[in-house]
Formats: structure tokens, C-alpha cells, sequence
């Protein structure tokens, strides 16, 4: 019922572009002196050859970024102990997994639905999906606040776990500009830019030229008329971007540029730029993705702000409309497939922080040496420059209320003043102020946390319950049954368990286990040898397929219940912390016989 409310969420999930680079010269041109504690990537997004040149409009590898120091930096940010814990941690219907069905899915396949799900779901090739994790780590909170601060955009978190050799989705665009964190394993992505250039005229009638709505987010099972997917897929020129990423590699994906994903096998396609050494076997990946809400920053929304300006709402009410009337024209206008397109793009970067009325600030200013005051002839262009496409945005607007095309007396004159675009900033820069709020409150707690060393899957151990017995049973060639007992009791089941047959290996081990804790390396090593991955060393184990394992046990409604604990004296973290003499008191008192009679009889 709120006109401005609706037409801000006019401009979400529309194509972007970056918009007029009209604030390089003195936001970011020769003030680069970045500090070696410069979280991580900041430098490189901050710099003019990204910020200014590449945000919103071109997908790209983020260069300087996947080096030793950055895959340290971001592991600092998330590793292994936040996996658990926001796995752990997150209630059932929060826990979402894409595929892992009979149909695997292809780049131009259905678009398979988010389900939710189990944790266990990976081991049937599911990819796992947890969103809004920024504010449940408090150290990664303090990198997106700095982010938001830096870039002026809401941003969300978004945690993927994926199966190697799988594909999650078909090919689709997002509503966000995002980048793309790898953390573990490896992952393809082919990237094509939002402008879609040398597509095939068919191809690109039936994807681009569409009508575009509030939401719109294409992907190839909405787009009407497609039919034959695979010569669809065979129509698409070569990606403009085609990269394999490894642990510590950033890359940016505009918002409307499409794209499809998946985690790589043991070779990787011809022709992609890989961002580190390419694994040698198969590895299953986690990556987050930081989706910069970007759509909330659109000329269209900047116009919608205007809207209760004086000199627009003058103008407004001379043509014989009201404001509804007003923004529900102005909403066709920009939701038109070729006269918006220029509304819908990206402000100039930094524009709504510049620009209003109360604090305003440079972007990326604790990046950068600049003052945060910047350059008044610079803020009087820039406002000029948006004061033109606005302008004009509410020429086409007013032009189309039947009086003014009835009567032939024109368009009544306006003007949108500097105070009247400050205005505007500022309410557009309140959404920043308001996440930023949010995420000081989740990061308040930084410096005590975990020290940001990641923990080594080697550390961790899976505890199992002193009275407890386990049974692994097969029940068809996909499935396994596990009946979870009191020792000397195992025909007895007093809760039963159904797991892929992909965990059955690691099942199998913890059931026999002569010690109370079990490796994770170990569980890593069962999974790894089951599906014919011998020889890994120890370091190049795929660890994610033990400790999700080792997740799915700690939330079984056990009593008592298994535990994690990481091997090192004095650091707490999201598991239980354990210290001991040596490595055999590691592994904790032996398991009474009892308890391991059902699983040897079998």
C-alpha cells in the first residue's frame, strides 16, 4: 500500500550494468596504499580496476586474491569449525539440498526446487544450502559490515556444500551481484556476461527479450517455447568467463549475467583459467557466495524516492494524477524491455554514501588514502550526471498521463534539487545504515573469538556415546539402515536411522571402532578408499565427506548423544575442546566389547 515501498521493489532482480563511472577521479585513482592487515580481497575490490571499472558489469576473476596469504585470510573467515557449527545449529526447515535425485541436472536441464533436507542428503550427491549466514560467524560478520561500508550495498551470505562431480542447478542469472568465495575443494564456473553478447538471435529473443517483472530471475525451464535443450545449450557462443576455483580464489558474477556451476572432476574442461594448481582427484567443494543486494541502488529506486520531492510532486499533481497513479506509470516505464534499461542500471559506484544528506563519506575510504570530504567540483558532476537520467525518467513518466496527451501543453516544468537528491541518498543509504547496525551487533564479539586459524579436519573427533551400539544393515543398493542400541542389547533398536549407501563406509567404521573417538581423517579415508581414491595423502584427503558425517550423528536425538572435539589444549570453538597427555589418551578408553557385538557379528 506504501507507493515508494512498491516501487523500491520495482527495481529488484532487473539486468545492471555498472552505470556512469563518473566518481573515479577522485575516489580511487592513485590513493591505493593498502596496509598488509587489509582483510581479505579487500585491496583488490577496492581497487579502481575492479570498483569502478568491473562491479555490476562484467564478470570477472578477481586477480591478486587466490595466493597463499588470501587462501589463509579467507579460511580466517570461515573454516571447518563454522561449517559444523552452522551446520549444528540450523533448524530443519533452514537446511535446504538441490538435486541428489534419479535425473541429474545439466546447464540447460529443468531447473530442479530447493527441498529441504538432511545433512546425510550429500552422500545421495545433493549440494547443501544454508542461507543468511553472515551474522552466525561473528569474524565473517566483521568482513561483510566492512564490505558494506566499503561498497554501500546490503549484502547476504550464502553457504553451498557440493558432492564432487555434481551439478546443483541448470543454467540461471541471480538477483544480486555476487562473489564468489571458493574455501574448499574445487569448482567450474562458466559466466556469461549481463549484456549476453553473440548469442544467436533466436536465442537471444527467447532469454533476454522476455517482459521483465518486479522479480524476474530467468532461468531456461521459465523461458516459454524451449523445448530442445540440448541444441539449445549447443547454440550458446563460449562463455565469457570460464574458471575453475580453489581455496582462497574470489570471483565476481554481475547481477543478470547467466551463468552455470559445478564442482569439477578429476580433469578440468579445456579452456578454463584455473586460480590455483587443479586438484588431482575428485574433492567435494564449499564455497559461500556474498550477494550484494544491488537492485536496492538502481536509478529506478533513486527515482522512486524523488517521487515525494516538491518539485516532482508539483509536477505530479498539475497533470491530474495522485502519487499512486504516478509510481504505477513510472513502474511501466522502467519494467519496459528496452526504454528502462537505462533506469534499471547500477548508481555510480559510491553515489547514495557521497551523496547524502547526513555523514556522507567516500566508498571504500578505509581502503583508501582519500578524505572522506572528497572533491567538490567531482560531487557537483556527479549529481549532475544523475540528476540528467533521473530528469529524464520523470519527463517520460509525466508524458504519459493522458492530460499532458490530450491538452498537447507539454510536460509542466520541475526541478530536482541537490537538497532533494541528498534527500534521496540518504534514504537510499539507510538500508546500508541499518544492515550495518545489524552486523556490528553479530561481529561485536570478533576479538574474542576463535583466533581465525583454521582448524585442520586432521584435529577434529568424533566422540561416540559410551552406552551405545551400532548396527549397519543394508537395505537396497541406495540405502542403509542404522540401529543405534544400548551395548549388550543390539536386537533391540531404540532408534533406527536410514542413510545413502554413500555413507555406509564411514557407518561401518564407527560401529566397529575399538576406541571411543574416531579421526575425522580417518572417516575421510574410509569414504575416499570405498569409492576407489587410494594413495591420497593425508593432506589431500577430501575431509568435508567425514566431518559432514560426523554433523549429521551430533544431531540424532541421542541420549547421550555423539560429541566433536578438536585435539588442541586451551582454544574453545564451535566443538568441544579436548587435551590429553599424547596421541593415545587422543583417542580415548576403549570401547567395552558389548558394545561392538552386533557390527562384528555382521
Amino acid at each position: 500500500s506504501d507507493p515508494f515501498q512498491s516501487m523500491a521493489l520495482m527495481a529488484l532482480a532487473l539486468f545492471s550494468t555498472m552505470g556512469l563511472v563518473l566518481l573515479a577521479d577522485t575516489m580511487v585513482a592513485d590513493a591505493l596504499s593498502h596496509g598488509a592487515t587489509a582483510p581479505f580481497g579487500m585491496s583488490e575490490l577496492c581497487a579502481e580496476s575492479f570498483s569502478l571499472k568491473q562491479w555490476g558489469r562484467s564478470p570477472s576473476l578477481i586477480q591478486g586474491v587466490a595466493q597463499a596469504s588470501g587462501k589463509a585470510a579467507l579460511k580466517g573467515l570461515f573454516n571447518l569449525e563454522d561449517l559444523v557449527e552452522i551446520l549444528r545449529d540450523t533448524k530443519p526447515d533452514g537446511l535446504l539440498v538441490v538435486g541428489g535425485t534419479a535425473t541429474a541436472t545439466t546447464a540447460t536441464s529443468p531447473q530442479p526446487f530447493k527441498r529441504q533436507g538432511r545433512v546425510s542428503d550429500y552422500f545421495s550427491n545433493a549440494t547443501l544450502l544454508v542461507s543468511q549466514v553472515e551474522e552466525r560467524v561473528p569474524r565473517l560478520a566483521a568482513w561483510v559490515r566492512r564490505f558494506t561500508r566499503a561498497f554501500g550495498v546490503v549484502v547476504q551470505v550464502n553457504l553451498y556444500v557440493a558432492p564432487p562431480g555434481t551439478q546443483a542447478f541448470s543454467m540461471h542469472t541471480d538477483r544480486q551481484d555476487v562473489l564468489a568465495a571458493q574455501v574448499l575443494g574445487s569448482k567450474s564456473w562458466r559466466v556469461w556476461g549481463p549484456e549476453a553478447a553473440g548469442l544467436p538471435a533466436s536465442v537471444e529473443r527467447r532469454l533476454f527479450r522476455l517482459p521483465l517483472s518486479i522479480q524476474q530471475q530467468w532461468s531456461l525451464s521459465q523461458a516459454d517455447g524451449i523445448s530442445e535443450h540440448s541444441s539449445l545449450e549447443q547454440a550458446f557462443p563460449p562463455p565469457d568467463l570460464n574458471v575453475h576455483l580453489q581455496p582462497g580464489a574470489l570471483l565476481h558474477v554481475p547481477r543478470g549475467s547467466l551463468h552455470v556451476v559445478s564442482t569439477t572432476s578429476e580433469q578440468h574442461p579445456a579452456g578454463g583459467d584455473v586460480a590455483a594448481a587443479p586438484p588431482r582427484l575428485p574433492h567435494g567443494s564449499l564455497h559461500l557466495t556474498i550477494g550484494a543486494v544491488s537492485r536496492l541502488y538502481t536509478y529506478a529506486v533513486l527515482a522512486s524516492h524523488l517521487a515525494n520531492s516538491t518539485g516532482v510532486r508539483e509536477a505530479v499533481q498539475r497533470v491530474g494524477w495522485n502519487l499512486v497513479q504516478y509510481m504505477a506509470a513510472q513502474g511501466k516505464i522502467v519494467n519496459d524491455k528496452t526504454a528502462g534499461l537505462e533506469f534499471r542500471r547500477l548508481l555510480p559506484f559510491g553515489f547514495a554514501q557521497r551523496c547524502r544528506a547526513s555523514k556522507p563519506r567516500l566508498p571504500c575510504s578505509e581502503e583508501v588514502s582519500l578524505s572522506a570530504a572528497g572533491d567538490p567540483a567531482s560531487l557537483a558532476a556527479a549529481r549532475g550526471a544523475v540528476r540528467a537520467v533521473v530528469t529524464e525518467l520523470v519527463n517520460l513518466t509525466l508524458a504519459s498521463a493522458s492530460g499532458v496527451r490530450s491538452s498537447g501543453t507539454g510536460v509542466p516544468p520541475f526541478e530536482i534539487t541537490d537538497a532533494a537528491l541528498a534527500a534521496a541518498a540518504e534514504q537510499l543509504a539507510a538500508f546500508t545504515d541499518e544492515a550495518e547496525a545489524r552486523l556490528a551487533r553479530a561481529s561485536k564479539e570478533v576479538t574474542g573469538e576463535r583466533s581465525g586459524n583454521p582448524t585442520r579436519a586432521g584435529e577434529l573427533l568424533l566422540e561416540i556415546p559410551e552406552v551405545r551400539s551400532m548396527t549397519v544393515t543394508e537395505l537396497d543398493a541406495g540405502h542403509v539402515s542404522v540401529c543405534f542400541s544400548s551395548c549388550g542389547q543390539h536386537s533391540v533398536c531404540e532408534h533406527r536411522v536410514e542413510y545413502p549407501a554413500g555413507a555406509a563406509p564411514m557407518l561401518q567404521l564407527v560401529a566397529v571402532s575399538r576406541t571411543r573417538r574416531v579421526e575425522i581423517a580417518s572417516l575421510a579415508a574410509a569414504a575416499s578408499a570405498a569409492a576407489g581414491w587410494v594413495g591420497r595423502r593425508r593432506e589431500e584427503q577430501d575431509m568435508l565427506p567425514g566431518v559432514l558425517l560426523a554433523v549429521d550423528l551430533l544431531k540424532l536425538p541421542l541420549q547421550p548423544s555423539f560429541r566433536l572435539l578438536t585435539w588442541r589444549s586451551g582454544k574453545e570453538g564451535a566443538v568441544e575442546s579436548h587435551s590429553g597427555d599424547d596421541d593415545d589418551d587422543r583417542l580415548g578408553p576403549l570401547r567395552d566389547y558389548s558394545c561392538l557385538q552386533g557390527s562384528l557379528e555382521l
